[in-house]
């Protein structure tokens, strides 16, 4: 898996700052990664499976780019983990709970900076209900 060519130190300071740039989160953080980091990311996820890790992959790309091809696979995978979890009992979903608490922070941070709408994705409100 290829990483991000920018140095950590620009993205720590990118992320300290989306809240202050003029033209809004997700032009700030397409500055640093751009185009190319999208699809860098998106490379390793495979849609097929609905892990939690391939669903926080999804929406760590979601956060440089929102092509189309990128929402749509993003919204398959919610649903299949959203299927998931649905589907666990009590005690088996106590076992994914470091996963569903990493997820439903990412989808806070993604709405937060307005890059997705609180209602895009059935997944965020299946989270925050667990």
């Amino acid at each position: 898996m290829k990483r991000l060519q920018k140095p950590l130190s620009v993205l720590l300071a990118v992320a300290l700052t989306l809240n202050l740039s003029p033209a809004g989160p997700r032009r700030a953080m397409a500055d640093v990664a751009g185009e190319p980091a999208a699809g860098e990311v998106a490379s390793p996820t495979d849609p097929a499976t609905p892990d939690p890790k391939n669903v926080n992959g999804a929406l760590e790309v979601l956060s440089y780019s929102l092509k189309p091809e990128y929402v749509a696979a993003a919204k398959k995978l919610c649903a299949g983990y959203d299927a998931h979890l649905k589907s666990l009992s009590d005690k088996a979903l106590d076992a994914e709970r470091t996963f569903v608490v990493g997820t439903l922070k990412g989808f806070n941070v993604l709405i937060k900076n307005k890059v997705i709408a609180a209602g895009d994705f059935p997944l965020c409100a299946t989270l925050q209900q667990i």
